[in-house]
């Protein structure tokens, strides 16, 4: 689920539904909203972070969501057991279906002491907002020097914003048979960032994984007979954009 390079989060917690104590989801037990005392986050690294400051450290940005432009709130609906558990994530409203996947991975994985009514554990329905916001990275990377991960105006190969023309033009370019002198099935997946620069230069490479020394080889190789691209601008002002590209193979 963790990602490498995102913008930042901005999340509140409450409990859902307003004064009202509980609701009968069956005959048997009862869903509460607003119990005596309110389940409380027990953070996995035993410190006094809130669930806010956990969950914005473990939810990241996923790449797909950024270059879609997609940003905004999600809102996240779950139920804390009476054993702590967290189940029935549902995502009320989001900006990108990728954001959804990370929040609803993000809250299945964390534990809680249940909500109690008279010293008795509780099933408790909460609710939380989370706000993904483009800008707020935007201003830490134009404060710090670095590349952003979202421009105004995206970077463009071969006159097109669109990163699958370029995935393609890579995906073109790869000479499988350079990897293959003694093998003859070879397979792997490699994973890369890069930067393009003020000038339209794709520099900046870096190896975030790969289980293929041969086949990173040929994606470096590639990379680095990339056409120049038009860089990417921030109010009229060209700016670094950083990107991930993920290569697979697969050949017989």
């Amino acid at each position: 689920m963790k990602a490498l390079f995102y913008p930042l989060l901005v999340l509140s917690l409450f409990l859902s539904g307003n004064s009202f104590a509980e609701n009968t989801i069956n005959a048997d037990d009862k869903l509460y909203t607003d119990p005596q005392t309110k389940p409380e986050f027990k953070n996995p690294d035993n410190s006094s972070a809130s669930f806010s400051t956990w969950i914005s450290s473990n939810v990241d940005y996923p790449y797909e969501a950024i270059i879609n432009k997609a940003q905004g709130s999600v809102t996240a609906n779950f139920i804390v057991e009476k054993d702590g558990k967290v189940r029935d994530v549902k995502i009320a409203s989001s900006p990108h279906e990728t954001i959804s996947k990370e929040v609803s991975e993000a809250i299945l994985s964390s534990e809680w002491i249940p909500g109690m009514i008279d010293n008795s554990p509780v099933r408790t329905s909460m609710v939380i907002p989370v706000n993904f916001s483009l800008h707020v990275f935007d201003s830490l990377a134009k404060a710090n020097g670095g590349a952003y991960t979202y421009a105004e105006v995206m970077p463009e190969f071969k006159k097109s914003s669109d990163f699958i023309k370029f995935r393609n033009w890579v995906s073109k370019n790869i000479n499988l048979h350079r990897t293959m002198v003694r093998n003859k099935y070879q397979y792997g997946n490699v994973v890369v960032a890069f930067e393009i620069d003020t000038k339209g230069n794709l520099n900046e490479i870096e190896v975030i994984e790969s289980n293929n020394e041969q086949l990173e080889e040929e994606v470096l190789r590639v990379l680095g007979i990339s056409p120049k691209w038009k860089p990417g601008a921030n109010n009229g002002r060209p700016v670094k954009v950083r990107y991930v590209l993920p290569v697979s193979f697969s050949s017989k």
